[in-house]
């Protein structure tokens, strides 16, 4: 699932839940539901599937970090915000890798993360963005404004 993604119900979470340290684990839970759940990937082993993935995580990445700054913005420092972090927290080892480290999570969790997450295919990024959309529909809707009315000149 992309990272945007799981921030943007992370913070849904956290505006439902109302507390932040609740929001930030159960966004963690949602985290491993919603990669369990088919959606886009590509394969990191091949020299062109890294190509791709790197390619997506630069958007991403410049997404969920907009996504984080409006959050921010509309909801303060509170549950949402927390929610969106505890979302993206499982993710942070991939960042973490680019910049050398091995593995940022203890064994159990780090293998039970990646064994979940057998639905990755390169055509299911149509899921990412819907789970995305709604939640983000969710967090931040349209408000629509009342339209003043012509007054109708009686003759």
């Amino acid at each position: 699932m992309l990272a945007t993604t799981h921030v943007l119900t992370g913070a849904l979470i956290g505006r439902l839940l109302r507390r932040p340290a609740i929001a930030a684990a159960a966004a963690v839970g949602s985290h491993l539901a919603l990669d369990a759940l088919p959606h886009w990937g590509t394969d990191m082993h091949s020299p062109a599937g890294r190509r791709v993935f790197i390619r997506v995580a630069v958007v991403d990445g410049l997404a969920l970090t907009v996504a984080l700054v409006l959050v921010a913005r509309r909801f303060g420092t509170g549950p949402e915000l927390a929610g969106a972090v505890g979302g993206l927290l499982l993710d942070l080892d991939k960042p973490a890798a680019e910049l050398g480290v091995d593995q940022l999570w203890p064994d159990r969790l780090h293998l039970f993360h990646v064994g979940i997450q057998t639905g990755e295919r390169p055509h299911r990024w149509p899921i990412d963005v819907a789970v995305a959309a709604g939640a983000a529909a969710a967090l931040f809707p349209m408000r629509s404004r009342k339209r003043a009315r012509m007054p109708i000149k009686e003759v």
